[in-house]
């Protein structure tokens, strides 16, 4: 077992690989990554995305990977391998790349299901949590569902309009404890570091397209004034919507605003001529995973969300890649 830098793998190797992704994704996830990869592969011909192929002598590879450095954070955004040689191999080339070498912080969010990862990530003293992937049918026909009656739904919902993004920030910092073990976004709580995370969902296309017309949001009808609620939906493929992120206001929760949004963020998306609707949820997140349950949704996968400090200096800083996901807070 052997792993060699992806930079001296041949380009028509890797753009088979890159489709066995596409492939997978598409059909598990029902998540089109496609827009993707021609920017992971120009981040691999420039050098400015660390990866590994690894083989199990000559032929076909046994795995695969790639990392950005932004700043001081290592950021691995792929990660394929069919047995735990293969698995151990990668990790060893990350960590002997230019970038690994110099990284203060590792950091891991996404669908990575590679033989024995979790386990050695364990014993490296990794930070880890998983979030559940969930999938629900939609009849494109449906209508937007009414709230439950009995609920009491503080504000009146409509639909997500520009002026929300200014307020959204302040929604999730209200919505999320201030820092929370393997949180793979804004993890100590700052408002700054929420900005940036509302920033990478309306408009960084990092967990699909932000689609305004399916997004909801609880608030006041006219102009000005916090938000207690927002159900954030995007595109991850022309018929696939996703729940980017649910919140709720700490001092409108347990109220059945979550469950509203829910209702109305469903309606949207089937009229939108979506036929299903995904999302990402923390698996010790009791409270929400009831939710999606009640609304039909089931899982498919799981994502995993590790990080790990390491003591060394940073020289290095690049952008980043649109990978990964989101969360939800009820």
């Amino acid at each position: 077992m052997h792993a060699i830098d992806w930079r001296d793998v041949d380009a028509a190797l890797m753009r088979s690989l890159y489709a066995r992704e596409i492939a997978r994704w598409r059909e598990t996830l029902a998540w089109d990554t496609t827009a993707i990869w021609p920017i992971v592969e120009q981040g691999r011909a420039l050098g400015t995305v660390s990866g590994a192929v690894v083989f199990d002598g000559p032929g076909e590879p046994a795995g695969w990977c790639f990392a950005l450095l932004q700043r001081d954070l290592f950021q691995v955004g792929g990660f394929v391998a069919c047995s735990e040689a293969a698995t151990a191999a990668l990790l060893g080339a990350l960590a002997a790349s230019p970038a690994g070498r110099i990284a203060r912080r590792w950091s891991w969010f996404g669908w990575f299901d590679a033989a024995g990862l979790a386990g050695m990530l364990a014993s490296h003293g990794e930070e880890m949590v998983r979030y559940v992937y969930l999938h629900r049918a939609l009849a494109v026909d449906a209508a937007v569902p009414s709230p439950v009656v009995g609920e009491v739904v503080p504000r009146s919902l409509r639909a997500w309009r520009a002026s929300d993004a200014v307020m959204l920030p302040g929604l999730l910092a209200s919505a999320y404890p201030a820092r929370e073990v393997g949180r793979p976004f804004a993890v100590s709580g700052t408002l700054d570091q929420w900005r940036e995370y509302a920033a990478q969902i309306v408009g960084g296309g990092g967990c699909g397209v932000f689609d305004p017309g399916l997004s909801v949001v609880a608030g006041p009808t006219g102009f000005g004034g916090a938000l207690d609620g927002a159900a954030l939906l995007t595109r991850i493929a022309p018929s696939t919507a996703h729940l980017a992120q649910l919140a709720v206001r700490a001092g409108a929760q347990a109220r059945g605003l979550g469950r509203a949004l829910v209702a109305h963020a469903l309606g949207r998306a089937a009229a939108g001529g979506c036929t299903g609707i995904t999302l990402l949820v923390h698996e010790q997140n009791t409270r929400a995973r009831r939710l999606y349950l009640e609304a039909g949704f089931e899982e498919r996968a799981a994502f995993l969300s590790a990080a790990r400090d390491v003591d060394q200096p940073c020289t290095s800083s690049s952008e980043a890649l649109p990978t990964g996901g989101a969360s939800t807070r009820l």
